[in-house]
């Protein structure tokens, strides 16, 4: 007799098994994965997995813009040209806000405030400077460096300093010992600073009459060291605005303009780390020189250089362009239209109020401009060309308001601040907020479907690549991308993440590549 029996024992250890294994326990037939549940997860759900690990639902964002901040009490009042006397940076890993200003009074101020959706709550404005230094119109800029650390750059009458500011959850910032004067008697003309994230340094860039000057800053704690100048090109050159190659770690510099003017000459110039110092490459133009440079971005998502100038009664068009040797190449020059075919957008007589910002997360490109006495702005997207379509017309933000500062992304949020409440009669900083039609789905974050339905804090099991879920109404053979909502569809969505593949018409193979 053959057979054994086994008694008074809890646990049978074994080196093979026999039969179709229905009974045993802990085992899966296909591909999963556990992770802590945030939130209620749906049975067969498409999952993300979160910064922290966590896994989660998919969830969508709809479109939404915050009400105008044009009041008296919006932090400030005073500066005759609001619009262009504060810069603005923002943390992605707080959501904290920094402006450096100049009011009517000429010192330099700082506020910080930290967002949550589409609305900021402010800290108390405190000035970075010493009292009674007078800041130069315009003479400032601001990058975030780091959680809770900015870098700024601002010039007086006389010589032009570096700084780094660290910020808090109360919405109020410390300031570090500001650098030796980086010009002893010129000041800084126009000055821009662009954190260089691939080599955690700093690009710091600015005109004196010798010509337009770069450097480059690498910060510890609060302490800067910062190289010796080197001349990009000589002359003076002002109108000038920068933009930050993530790719590349470079550094796109745009400057126009002679003496006392703002017009003509356009050009624009990349700029590179070269050890602990910059080098530049050479200069060159995107468009006749004729006409005003009014905004050059950096587009990761399609790894493309856009240009946006006027010529020929202040129409605006753009120029596409990819890297060389340290130099863009620009492609064919495009008109920039309200809506596709409809005509061009064309700026206030006299007014070169423009710019614009790229959202990281899906490339789209989000421009403001002053047209008829009031602000408008337009969401852009790339089309497969990579050339840009619009998806909306002309908004307006407020038709009370007009001259645009510069506008930053905030993660799938555009922000403005900076502008004048003319129907007021006076100079009023402002701020709003505009939140585009998204979701927190990315390219790289989808991981699969729920095995079954969870709730906030349970252990979930999550099916992968090679496992297949259950869904209803497929066609078999299609490839099916996820949505923004955490349905498939046979349409990509934006961004385009693919689901799988579908076996049945209520079976789809995991397949997210």
């Amino acid at each position: 007799d053959s057979s054994t029996n086994i008694s008074g024992i809890s646990s049978v250890t074994a080196t093979n098994f026999y039969g179709n294994g229905a009974s045993l326990s802990g085992i899966e037939a296909a591909p999963t994965i556990q992770g802590v549940a945030n939130g209620t997860i749906a049975s067969e759900a498409a999952v993300i997995v979160e910064s922290d690990g966590k896994v989660a639902p998919i969830t969508p964002i709809a479109s939404n813009t915050s009400a105008a901040q044009t009041a008296m009490t919006d932090l400030f009042v005073g500066s005759s040209y609001p619009h262009r006397d504060m810069q603005t940076a923002y943390d992605t890993t707080t959501g904290r806000v920094a402006v450096i200003y100049r009011p009517l009074g000429g010192d330099a101020y700082i506020v910080v405030g930290t967002r949550s959706s589409n609305s900021i709550t402010w800290g108390t404005p405190a000035t970075l400077t010493d009292p009674g230094t007078s800041i130069q119109q315009g003479q400032m800029d601001i990058c975030c460096i780091g959680a809770e650390k900015f870098f700024v750059v601002y010039s007086n009458t006389g010589a032009g300093y570096c700084q780094v500011i660290t910020t808090t959850s109360s919405n109020t910032f410390t300031a570090g010992t500001r650098t030796a004067e980086l010009s002893s008697s010129q000041g800084l003309n126009c000055p821009r600073v662009e954190y260089d994230s691939k080599n955690d340094g700093v690009f710091v860039a600015y005109n004196r009459t010798q010509g337009l000057k770069t450097r480059y800053a690498t910060v510890s704690g609060t302490d800067i060291t910062i190289s010796a100048e080197d001349t990009a090109t000589t002359g003076n050159r002002v109108h000038m605005v920068s933009s930050y190659d993530a790719t590349n770690g470079y550094m796109l510099l745009t400057y126009s303009g002679n003496t006392g003017s703002i017009a003509g000459d356009p050009q624009t110039v990349i700029v590179y780390k070269s050890g602990s110092a910059t080098l530049s490459g050479s200069a060159n133009s995107p468009y006749p020189a004729t006409g005003l440079a009014l905004a050059f971005i950096y587009n990761s998502i399609s790894n493309r250089y856009y240009a946006f100038y006027t010529k020929n009664n202040n129409y605006v068009y753009y120029k596409m362009g990819t890297l060389g040797s340290y130099q863009v190449s620009w492609g064919t020059e495009k008109d920039y239209d309200l809506t596709a075919g409809s005509g061009h957008v064309a700026l206030q007589s006299g007014e070169n109020w423009f710019s614009t910002a790229t959202d990281l997360a899906t490339g789209k490109i989000f421009i403001q401009y002053m047209k008829d006495s009031k602000m408008q702005y337009q969401l852009n997207n790339t089309s497969a060309t990579f050339e840009l379509n619009s998806l909306q017309t002309a908004t307006d933000w407020n038709t009370a308001v007009a001259k645009p500062s510069s506008v930053i992304s905030m993660g799938g949020m555009a922000f403005t601040y900076g502008y004048n409440n003319t129907s007021a009669g006076t100079n009023v900083g402002g701020w709003q907020i505009k939140q585009f039609a998204s979701t927190d789905l990315t390219l790289e974050n989808f991981i699969g479907f729920s095995k079954a339905g969870y709730t906030n804090g349970q252990t979930a099991t999550v099916k992968v690549v090679g496992n297949v879920t259950t869904k209803s109404g497929l066609t078999p053979g299609k490839k099916y991308y996820v949505q923004n909502d955490g349905t498939v569809s046979t349409t990509a969505g934006d961004p385009s993440v693919v689901a799988g593949r579908a076996l049945t018409s209520t079976s789809l193979l995991i397949q997210p590549v």
